[in-house]
């Protein structure tokens, strides 16, 4: 045998033994399973004890005028622009589509939007805070409450 043939016999034995993994691969990725057997279980609450105390604290700050939600989908906020085409609008909207905002303040009479995502510096901020409000609307002492170091 020269060597012509070894390479032709080990591109045969490559191809038999790759092609039908790679179509199974593939066939797995664009192919969705017929299986709609997902099972979901309830979560416990909507916000950690954290985030339910900002929400509070938020609540009490923006007066009756505003509502503040939690956990809303920026898909449900923004859009895509029309005019582009359906491949480039579906990928703008993949971006936002999993994405939420922490807090939307809502104006009651307008429907105006503010909207507030929470880094997660912010976040141990607020948890910081939050406990110190807490703290001092349950204690009975009658000295004035200190800020609490946030960095």
């Amino acid at each position: 045998m020269n060597s012509n043939q070894l390479i032709l016999i080990g591109l045969g034995l490559a191809i038999i033994i790759f092609v039908p993994l790679l179509l199974r691969i593939f066939t797995n990725l664009l192919i969705p399973t017929s299986d709609n057997n997902y099972r979901y279980r309830k979560q416990d609450a909507l916000f950690s004890n954290t985030e339910r105390s900002f929400l509070g604290i938020l609540d009490q700050a923006v007066g009756e005028q505003f509502r503040i939600l939690g956990k809303v989908r920026i898909a449900d906020v923004i859009t895509p622009e029309k005019g582009m085409n359906r491949k480039h609008w579906q990928i703008a909207f993949n971006r936002i589509s999993a994405k939420h905002f922490d807090y939307s303040r809502i104006q009651l009479r307008s429907a105006t939007r503010t909207h507030l995502k929470l880094s997660p510096q912010l976040n141990s901020t607020i948890k910081a805070i939050s406990k110190h409000v807490l703290s001092n609307a349950t204690s009975s002492s009658s000295k004035p409450a200190k800020a609490p170091n946030c960095h």
